[in-house]
C-alpha cells in the first residue's frame, strides 16, 4: 500500500530513563496545583467515576497532577509495566473534562486501586520520596502512556501529568491528540505478555503507534470482504453516514477512509468493490460545539436523529 497518509508518531520524555525523580519540582506543582477549598473553607472532594474522573476543566489541574504521581506509582507496583492517562471527558458537554486511566493490560483498574486513586486525588501532599521506595522494594521503573481529546483544555491539563511524570523520573510517551480506544491499545501493546497467543498491532517489541493502529483494523475488514465469493446483487455502492459528534473520531475516521479508499484501488478483484463500505463522515471537529445535540450518547439518551453541521 502507498504511503499516501501522514500518521503521527508520539513524542517520548526521558526515553532512556535518565531524568532521576525531583521532589523539589513536585512539591512545587502540587503546591502551585493545589486542591480548590469551597465556601465553607473546606477543600473539594473528587471522587472516581466511570474509569476515572470527570469534572469542569477549570478544576481538574490539582487531579491532574496527583493522578500522574498514581499512574506512576501503579507502573511501579506493576513492575515497570506501561499504563495510560487519556485525557477527555468523552460524551460530556465541550466544558468539562476528566482522566480516565488504562491499566497495563488495557483494561480498567482493579476495584481497590480505583480507591486509592481517590485518595491521591483528594491528598494536600500525595508525594513522598519514600513511599515510591516502599512499594515492595522494586526499582522505580515507570513508563506511562498519555492522551487527549480535542478539547481546547485537554493540551494544557495533559502538559501538566507530563511535567509531573518527568519530575518523577518516568518515561512518558505523549501520543497527542487520539481516541480513547486507541490510548488503551498502546497502553496494552507495550505489554505483549499481558495477553500471549493474542496478535496485536504494532510490533513484536511492543510498540503501537497510529498507523500500525488504524492499518490492523482495515487489513481485518479487508480480509473479511476477500471471503466474499460474489457481488452484491445490485452492484450499488453502499455508504455508510458517520456522526463524529464534531470530535476527535472524525480526524481519525478521515485517515481510516483515506485507507480504506487505497486498498479498494490496489485490490484488483481480490476486493469486490461492491462489498465495500463507503464513508460519508459528517460532524468533523470544527464543524459545531463538540458534544451539542450530535453523537452517540445524544441520540442513544433522547432517541432523536443528530443535528447535522456539516455542510
Amino acid at each position: 500500500m502507498k504511503n499516501e497518509i501522514t500518521f503521527d508518531a508520539p513524542k517520548i520524555y526521558n526515553s532512556r530513563f535518565l531524568t532521576k525523580s525531583n521532589p523539589k519540582e513536585i512539591r512545587r506543582l502540587l503546591h502551585h496545583f493545589s486542591i480548590p477549598k469551597n465556601s465553607n473553607g473546606k477543600s473539594v472532594r473528587f471522587d472516581y467515576g466511570t474509569a476515572g474522573f470527570r469534572y469542569h476543566n477549570k478544576v481538574l489541574p490539582p487531579i491532574m497532577a496527583r493522578i500522574a504521581i498514581f499512574a506512576g506509582l501503579r507502573s511501579i507496583a506493576l513492575d515497570g509495566e506501561a499504563v495510560g492517562m487519556m485525557i477527555t471527558a468523552s460524551h460530556n458537554p465541550e466544558v468539562d473534562n476528566g482522566i480516565k486511566i488504562s491499566d497495563s493490560n488495557g483494561g480498567m483498574l482493579p476495584v481497590k486501586w480505583e480507591q486509592m486513586a481517590t485518595d491521591m486525588a483528594n491528598s494536600d501532599n500525595p508525594f513522598e520520596e519514600s513511599r515510591i521506595n516502599d512499594i515492595s522494594g522494586k526499582p522505580r521503573t515507570m513508563v506511562v502512556h498519555i492522551g487527549r481529546d480535542t478539547r481546547s483544555h485537554s493540551l494544557p491539563l495533559s502538559q501538566i501529568a507530563i511535567r509531573t511524570l518527568v519530575a518523577m523520573g518516568a518515561k512518558v510517551i505523549d501520543h497527542g491528540v487520539v481516541t480513547t480506544p486507541q490510548l488503551h491499545m498502546y497502553t496494552l501493546s507495550s505489554n505483549p505478555h499481558k495477553v500471549m497467543n493474542v496478535l496485536l498491532c504494532g510490533s513484536s517489541s511492543g510498540t503501537c503507534f497510529e498507523r500500525d493502529y488504524m492499518i490492523s483494523f482495515v487489513e481485518t475488514y479487508v480480509s473479511l470482504l476477500r471471503t466474499c465469493t460474489r457481488q452484491v446483487k445490485d452492484d450499488k455502492p453502499r455508504c455508510m453516514l458517520v456522526d463524529s459528534a464534531c470530535g476527535v473520531g472524525g480526524l481519525k475516521l478521515k485517515k481510516i477512509e483515506s485507507i480504506l479508499k487505497t486498498y479498494a484501488r490496489e485490490g484488483g478483484d481480490i476486493i469486490h468493490s461492491s462489498a465495500m463500505v463507503n464513508l460519508k463522515l459528517v460532524n468533523q471537529p470544527g464543524d459545531g460545539p463538540l458534544n451539542h445535540r450530535c453523537g452517540a450518547e445524544y441520540v442513544q439518551k433522547n432517541q432523536l436523529p443528530p443535528v447535522l453541521y456539516s455542510e
